[in-house]
């Protein structure tokens, strides 16, 4: 097995860590958590060096990349900064890839080359207050009129929704159709009469908005329908939800791997009892035992995108990286700030950020209990 980098994915990581740098010194990324601000100058500039158009084929202006490539490029922009690669798996990523091979003709030319080109985002609605884990129980009706739709209903913990220009919404189509069968996805633009869209207060995760979505008589046409009716659960939502927690694996490994960083730093600077605390045999295992975690979640992500583009099932390993990268990361944020001691718990510490930030991510995209559920069901049915 090559466990070796192409010189252009290396080239890729390279121009992408230089930009970042630039673009966002800790201080820019500190003043932007603070006042809950989204870097859109610098996502524009992702999208024109090409980066955000990874996911999408070439004939729609993206570069048609392997999964590898996107999971690469995941880890090292979340490394930078952990909202711009939130945005990609949510905008670039999963609307990129679920439009990109559910969505007609004229979906894929209308929103894809602006989702390339930073000009615009998608948002997913999915989530509502009553169906959260349990996704086939949502209740957001849309019925059929006039060839069209009709949306009711609310949703909840909507990432980016104030941010995206077309939401990509999860609708109950066939009230009478078992929970699974009589659903359907739709692409909604969010300035349609009947949705508003309601900012909502959060632990983390401050540069990307967390929103309620309203929909009260929403009316679109039939060129809404994103794949086929009735048919959501097997194809745009299981296959979204797949990639997005591939790509989840890609960034809590690089969030984590900044927080080792950071504590390797402090480390080798920090002097108490007349020697660098990184001298001490319980802040070496502490280190050490740190990077044989982010390791592992790196592997295990890697594996899953080599099987993905070898055209195999990875459904397991897909969990197996969103379940154990997460959880890495709140591991490793909170015993890095525990090396730090003090100082990493102020608020001028990046790492007060990452552990808040972190705790997100074994929530959002399927609970760790979830992805439990999947690998043992992958495992013994």
């Amino acid at each position: 097995m090559d466990f070796a980098l192409t010189d252009e994915q290396e080239l890729m990581m390279d121009s992408v860590r230089e930009l970042l740098r630039k673009e966002l010194p800790p201080e820019r990324i500190s003043a932007l958590d603070e006042a809950h601000e989204f870097p859109m100058d610098t996502w524009k500039k992702l999208g024109d060096l090409g980066f955000l158009g990874l996911p999408v084929p070439a004939e729609y202006g993206g570069a048609g990349a392997s999964i590898l490539d996107i999971v690469l490029f995941s880890e090292v922009l979340s490394y930078g900064m952990s909202g711009l690669s939130a945005a990609f798996q949510r905008s670039a990523c999963y609307g990129g890839v679920v439009i990109g091979q559910y969505g007609t003709e004229e979906q894929k030319k209308r929103i894809l080359p602006p989702l390339v080109s930073g000009d615009q985002m998608v948002a997913i609605a999915l989530t509502e207050p009553d169906s959260g884990s349990d996704a086939a129980s949502l209740s957001t009706r849309a019925e059929s009129r006039d060839g069209g739709f009709v949306i009711n209903g609310q949703k909840v913990y909507t990432s980016g929704a104030t941010q995206a220009d077309w939401l990509i919404v999860a609708v109950r189509t066939d009230p009478d159709a078992p929970a699974r069968e009589g659903l359907s996805t739709l692409i909604v633009p969010v300035d349609a009469p009947g949705i508003t869209i309601r900012p909502m207060s959060k632990l983390g995760n401050w540069t990307i908005p967390t929103c309620e979505v309203f929909f009260d008589d929403v009316e679109v046409g039939p060129e809404a329908l994103l794949g086929g009716l009735n048919e959501a659960w097997t194809t745009t939502l299981t296959h979204g939800l797949d990639a997005e927690r591939l790509v989840i694996g890609a960034h809590c490994t690089g969030s984590a791997q900044r927080c080792v960083d950071i504590a390797v730093e402090y480390a080798g600077q920090r002097e108490q009892f007349g020697r660098k605390i990184g001298k001490f045999q319980m802040i070496r295992q502490k280190l050490a035992d740190m990077d044989v975690q982010v390791q592992a979640g790196r592997l295990i992500t890697y594996h899953a995108a080599w099987k993905l583009d070898a055209g195999l099932n990875a459904r397991k390993e897909a969990s197996s990286a969103k379940l154990l990268t997460s959880e890495t990361w709140n591991k490793v944020a909170y015993d890095s700030m525990q090396v730090l001691g003090g100082i990493g718990y102020m608020m001028e510490s990046e790492l007060q950020r990452q552990y808040r930030d972190a705790r997100l991510y074994t929530i959002g995209g399927g609970t760790s209990e979830i992805q439990r559920l999947i690998i043992s069901h992958e495992l013994v049915g």
